[in-house]
């Protein structure tokens, strides 16, 4: 995966904690692995961004407390976590990101939920088309 990372050099690596790993060989059971991919990409001045439920008690382990004081070297952003009113939370070092994200999590018609982590993965969502405009304009 490393190496996949370096060929390609993202702007923008994407995680989602929640996902149910059982199934995927490719996804890796160990936050180091996240914690190390997020410490180079933002070392190389890219983006990150960590999705997960709002209510799990991975928001506490220390290996997340540390992903907080991480810096992008190219634009001295912060990683910050963000908690959105439905079932989701995120960290990105992208203020940009963030707004975006917050705005599609959102919503002003009272008669439907904010959006949850499950959102993120439903095609229909509009959550990829976020991400790609975000990053576009960014």
């Amino acid at each position: 995966m490393t190496k996949l990372i370096n060929e390609t050099d993202p702007d923008l690596i994407v995680f989602d904690q929640s996902y149910p790993n059982n199934d995927d060989p490719h996804y890796p059971e160990d936050f180091s692995f996240v914690q190390d991919t997020c410490e180079q990409q933002l070392m190389n001045g890219k983006v990150i961004l960590i999705l997960d439920d709002n209510f799990t008690r991975r928001w506490e382990a220390p290996e997340w407390q540390e992903m907080m004081y991480l810096e992008n070297s190219l634009t001295g952003e912060t990683v910050e976590r963000t908690c959105c009113r439905g079932d989701l939370s995120f960290m990105t070092d992208s203020p940009y990101l963030k707004e975006k994200i917050e705005q599609w999590s959102s919503t002003d018609n009272r008669h439907v939920c904010p959006r949850s982590i499950d959102d993120c993965r439903d095609e229909d969502s509009g959550f990829g088309r976020v991400l790609l405009e975000a990053m576009a304009e960014h």
